[in-house]
């Protein structure tokens, strides 16, 4: 992480501690799935604005 930090300067501008935190969900996600005790992790979705007509 740190010398990711150190050659990106987008990754350096954000939240060391979320940037860990996402790191240990995406690991424990992928040790589940291989586990054969859950599905393939997949990014979420934000729902979709439907604009009515006024």
């Amino acid at each position: 992480m740190t010398e990711a930090r150190a050659t990106n300067s987008w990754l350096a501008a954000g939240s060391v501690t979320v940037q860990q935190q996402a790191l240990r969900d995406f690991a424990q996600a992928m040790a589940n799935f291989f586990a054969g005790s859950h599905r393939c992790p997949t990014w979420t979705r934000e729902p979709q604005l439907v604009l009515l007509p006024a």
